[in-house]
């Protein structure tokens, strides 16, 4: 900012110091209009401090130049800024849903290696039944091998259970970090660098 503001010299005025800011800082119109205004400031100063050299009007323009600028860059960081956070927390939100899917399929392999080794169980058992001369057309057996469904199936209902508590978990995460990004959009919507 300090090349931005010209030299004083013996032939520049006010006028043509604020004409010479406004042309430096990236030409933007809203500083053309800031600088308009610190200029007509400056014009209604100049007329006051003409006896004491004007030095005090030109510092107080400079002051409000110099305050204003400040004050439009914090204001447009703070926006990007608010701006950032909202992509970031959609990232994480698809990183959740991704999560949820994958829980969802992991319970599933689960489910399936846990009805296949109940299936193997059941196999064994009634292999040993048969060899050990049991029939396995009677009452004990059969409550043998239905106690095996049983437990088989609570299994794989546990299973299930834990894989979409799992998913539920992600998914309310990620829609927690959805509404974050909503509210961060909001918030950068509401900052304006002109005021």
């Amino acid at each position: 900012f300090k090349d931005a503001v010209p030299q004083r010299g013996p032939g520049l005025r006010r006028r043509d110091d604020v004409a010479g800011i406004a042309r430096r800082l990236d030409g933007r119109r809203h500083l053309r209009r800031l600088l308009g205004a610190a200029q007509h400031l400056g014009d209604g100063l100049a007329g006051q401090d003409a006896d004491a050299g004007g030095a005090g009007g030109a510092m107080s323009i400079a002051g409000a130049v110099s305050s204003a600028v400040g004050a439009y860059y914090s204001a447009r960081s703070a926006k990007n800024s608010l701006k950032h956070q909202a992509r970031m927390a959609e990232i994480n939100a698809q990183i959740s849903e991704l999560g949820a899917k994958s829980a969802l399929l992991q319970g599933q392999r689960q489910e399936q290696a846990s009805r296949l080794a109940a299936g193997q169980l059941k196999s064994r058992q009634r292999v040993s039944m048969a060899a050990n001369g049991i029939d396995l057309a009677s009452d004990t057996p059969q409550n043998i091998l239905n106690t095996t469904d049983f437990m088989s199936e609570a299994d794989a209902l546990t299973i299930q259970r834990n894989a979409l508590q799992a998913a539920w978990g992600y998914r309310t995460q990620a829609t927690n970090q959805q509404i974050g990004a909503t509210m961060a959009r909001a918030d950068a919507g509401g900052v304006s660098p002109f005021m």
